[in-house]
């Protein structure tokens, strides 16, 4: 028996079943750690895929806010209901997810419209809240050397801004000057005017005549008087003028004007007035313009800058010369010095006529009930034959004039103009003489009841001498045979000759279809004169041109005092309907349109002075404590119905934003 042999074979057999067991557990913990890695990469992948989820889902709801913004900011730039837009904003999807609005409030007070939006993709959902606001902004204001306007238009436009800013107490000579406009656009300084007041307000405006619907940037720079960055406080305004059918808004000249004491180009009456020279016609400079140009200039635009004590002593109005400017921007600085940029305008279409108008009427006529043919003897008049005008009867009291008359003659007695009875002289009736009647004396013989006489109606005058003649007799009736120009109407006075010969009360008869033409009118006091040339002061204007005025044109005498003169705020009347030849003005001339070289604008130049004196201006709620700058730019070819639209300078803006832990 081989013991040491079979002890072998046992310690054999429990060492493999201790291998087995080893491997066995190895085994379970390959198996573990394998299930423990599966289980650890599909977290990571599921955490992953959460992850985009979340991030995507707060990117739509940063889209659902950035939406929000640019509804609001399209509803002021449009000018539309900024309530609606925000009540009324509405979600959307987006590929795999989407973003809804969960609330959205408008505060009218503030403009601030309250959003919370959100953004949901697959499992996961992110909330964000913000309160937005856009709205039409006046302009900018800040402190620096580089000032940025954004401009946002609707079309085709001619932008005008208006720069504030003092220059620094050490008169360092701060000036402004365009660096770029961005975008399709043409950008100029159009003046820069600097005061030499106590506070060194200056001025300067800028032209930019834009081509498209876009949104423009006009960057200006402040710079010394060695052309380094100079930063200044500062406000800028500025307004959009749209253009009349397919035009474009045209920029036609500029003048400065300052309240410093340095006044080289401008006289000031007064710490609140002012004056353009006499030869500012709306010039690209302060030179001598044409009354052609300001004709064709259709808006007169104010850009004015200044710094006071308080808000409520800000400019509140503006005149130039008869005509009121209106205000279209007012802005100040937000740091409490009350500087302010306004800018103002006033229109007036264009409009210049050919030389030559005249007003009023020429016609030709005469005055008086009509003519009488007899013979004056003594005290007496023997009536041959009669001429009615007016279709009145002669009467007692009519005036009698003739080279054979003297002066002062009259009739004393009525006469009959109907039948065959000439005269009621006495209680007589008196009738032409009939054959065998005739006085071998050489005059008219007239009977009565078979009696013959020599005598007719008395005269309140004896006539010496007298022979047979014919007579005028004087009466408060004209008769216009022709009418060359104009229009007769009541209220207007006659001219033969240069003198005054009474005013017409009525029309009595009219002898062609059109009302003030041919007829008869009834004058207030009597009148003789034989058919003539007769002129009127009535305020029909006769001229012509290539086009009519529009009613409502202010219009002033372009060619000077000695060719006529309007009263201030003369405009053309819409009824009758103006045309190139004929039109009707509100107030009656002062001194009548001669129509030797007339010549009658309106535009721009109807709102300056024609006679060769200064334009003034008058300045409402400034004081003589004031320092202030300002600036006249002509445009022309601007609508006026779209004047201040709305969106012109938009301010966006963000805040109080937080994501909401659901």
């Amino acid at each position: 028996m081989n013991i040491s042999a079979r002890a072998s074979s046992s310690f054999r057999s429990q060492h493999g079943a201790v291998s087995l067991a080893i491997v066995m557990v190895l085994v379970f913990l390959l198996a573990a750690a394998v299930m423990a890695v599966m289980r650890i990469s599909g977290s990571s992948v599921s955490d992953s895929a959460m992850n985009e989820e979340q991030t995507a889902a707060l990117s739509l709801a940063e889209s659902g806010l950035e939406k929000a913004q640019a509804t609001l900011t399209a509803a002021a730039k449009n000018g539309s209901n900024l309530n609606n837009a925000c009540t009324g904003l509405a979600g959307a999807n987006l590929g795999r997810g989407s973003f809804q609005y969960s609330t959205h409030v408008y505060n009218s007070a503030t403009g601030d419209c309250t959003v919370t939006v959100n953004g949901s993709i697959g499992s996961s959902t992110r909330t964000l809240r913000a309160v937005l606001n856009a709205q039409v902004s006046q302009g900018t204001e800040g402190n620096g050397s580089s000032i940025p306007l954004e401009m946002v238009t609707t079309s085709k436009a001619g932008i005008i801004t208006n720069l504030a800013y003092p220059s620094d107490p050490a008169n360092s000579g701060a000036t402004a000057s365009v660096g770029s406009c961005t975008n399709p656009g043409n950008c100029s300084n159009v003046l820069n005017v600097t005061s030499t007041g106590s506070k060194n307000m200056n001025n300067t405006e800028v032209f930019a005549g834009v081509s498209a619907a876009d949104t423009y940037k006009i960057n200006e720079t402040l710079v010394d008087a060695g052309n380094n960055p100079a930063a200044r406080d500062y406000v800028e305004v500025g307004v959009a003028f749209y253009p009349t059918g397919g035009n474009s808004v045209g920029f036609v000249g500029s003048y400065g004007a300052n309240s410093g004491s340095s006044k080289t180009a401008n006289t000031l009456s007064g710490s609140n007035s002012g004056s353009v020279p006499s030869n500012w016609n709306c010039a690209p400079n302060s030179g001598s313009g044409s009354a052609s140009v300001a004709a064709g200039a259709d808006t007169l635009v104010y850009g004015f800058s200044s710094i006071s004590s308080s808000t409520s002593k800000h400019l509140n109005g503006v005149t130039f010369g008869s005509k009121s400017l209106t205000n279209i921007r007012d802005m100040s600085r937000k740091q409490g010095d009350n500087l302010y940029s306004q800018i103002w305008y006033a229109n007036n279409p264009a409009y210049l006529s050919g030389t030559g108008s005249i007003s009023g009427a020429v016609v030709t006529g005469y005055a008086g009930k009509g003519s009488i043919s007899g013979k004056p003897s003594g005290s007496n008049l023997c009536v041959a034959s009669y001429s009615v005008y007016s279709g009145e009867s002669f009467g007692s009291g009519d005036s009698v004039s003739g080279s054979n008359l003297s002066s002062g003659t009259a009739l004393n007695g009525s006469m009959q103009t109907s039948g065959s009875v000439l005269c009621n002289c006495n209680g007589g009736s008196w009738q032409m003489a009939m054959m065998g009647d005739m006085d071998m004396g050489g005059g008219y013989t007239c009977k009565n009841g078979g009696s013959t006489y020599k005598a007719s109606c008395p005269l309140n005058k004896s006539q010496s001498g007298s022979s047979s003649a014919t007579m005028m007799v004087a009466a408060a009736i004209l008769t216009v045979t022709s009418v060359s120009k104009g229009i007769l109407e009541p209220g207007d006075t006659i001219y033969v000759g240069g003198n005054p010969k009474g005013k017409i009360v009525k029309q009595l008869t009219k002898t062609v279809t059109a009302y003030g033409k041919e007829g008869t009118y009834q004058l207030d006091q009597d009148q003789l004169f034989s058919p003539t040339t007769i002129t009127s002061d009535g305020m029909y204007i006769s001229t012509s041109g290539s086009s009519a005025p529009i009613a409502g044109t202010l219009v002033d005498v372009s060619s000077g005092p000695s060719t006529g003169a309007f009263p201030p705020g003369t405009t053309v009347l819409a009824n009758p309907a103006p045309t190139s030849s004929m039109y009707k003005v509100s107030a009656r001339p002062t001194t009548r349109l001669s129509g030797s070289g007339a010549q009658i604008c309106g535009g721009v130049c109807a709102l300056l002075n024609n006679n060769g004196m200064p334009t003034t201006f008058t300045l409402s709620n400034i004081t003589s404590t004031d320092d202030w700058s300002s600036g006249f730019t002509c445009l022309k070819n601007v609508d006026t119905s779209k004047i201040n639209l709305q969106g012109e300078v938009i301010s966006s803006q963000r805040s109080k934003w937080s994501e909401v832990v659901q």
